[in-house]
């Protein structure tokens, strides 16, 4: 976000008519950061701003947290955003993570399937994924969270689904979900780290790699904004960690 609102404050974008920073914009953006390239991880070229998944989210936060607005068909930063600039790590990580975590719509990340679909129900169940965040977290005494292990308990836990036009049900879709509307969030605002296994696949003549996550770790910024030193257990939904063993990959 710092990098945003800072080059935005130089460099006023114009926006499309749909209220989109432009190719133009984004394109500077990322050769004066070096962010992102014009090309994506599969190698095509983008060519709107949801297609910088990384840009837009930050921007949607910006838009949502008043740190930007459009005046006349042009993105400025606004007094909120260069306030947000002077605070510290910890000040910037509150303001994005209220924003995401109580006024996005986490359909925005994850919008597949029905209107009420995974990332809503996951949404619905934010008290409890923070209960499953610290039990995780005492129960590895900080160290290392099994991914799987994480979203196989808010699928059973929230009773998260989705199906195909057969009717069978697509695990590895909720798994999905879980990554990008929560992991990646997490991932992106600081408080965890993670650990991919990296798969090359050949498309063509050209080889790309893929980030597959094994496991993630929750940072010290992370464990402040979960409260990891509350005990207490509030739905009392929280699954045994035994009772994952024989549903690991």
């Amino acid at each position: 976000m710092r990098q945003f609102l800072e080059f935005l404050d130089k460099n006023p974008a114009k926006l499309t008519k749909t209220k989109n920073l432009t190719l133009k914009w984004l394109d500077e953006f990322s050769r004066a950061t070096g962010i992102l390239g014009t090309i994506d991880e599969n190698g095509f070229k983008r060519h709107n701003q949801q297609e910088w998944p990384e840009v837009d989210i930050v921007a949607v936060l910006a838009d949502i947290a008043k740190l930007t607005m459009n005046r006349k068909g042009v993105k400025i930063i606004t007094k909120n955003g260069r306030e947000y600039l002077n605070k510290d790590i910890s000040g910037q990580i509150n303001i994005l993570f209220g924003t995401y975590w109580s006024r996005l719509d986490w359909r925005y990340l994850f919008p597949y399937g029905e209107d009420k679909n995974a990332a809503y129900y996951l949404q619905n169940g934010r008290e409890y994924i923070l209960e499953v965040l610290r039990n995780f977290n005492l129960g590895c005494k900080g160290g290392q969270i099994n991914f799987f292990d994480f979203s196989e308990i808010l699928r059973q836990s929230l009773d998260l689904r989705m199906v195909n036009y057969l009717g069978e049900d697509l695990p590895d879709r909720i798994r999905d979900c879980v990554r990008e509307v929560i992991v990646e969030m997490f991932e992106g605002l600081g408080l965890f780290e993670c650990s991919y296994d990296i798969e090359i696949k050949q498309y063509g003549s050209r080889q790309l790699e893929h980030k597959k996550i094994k496991s993630f770790r929750i940072t010290k910024e992370g464990r402040r904004i979960i409260g990891a030193d509350r005990r207490e257990n509030i739905s009392g939904r929280i699954i045994p960690f035994n009772m994952l063993e024989n549903n690991r990959n």
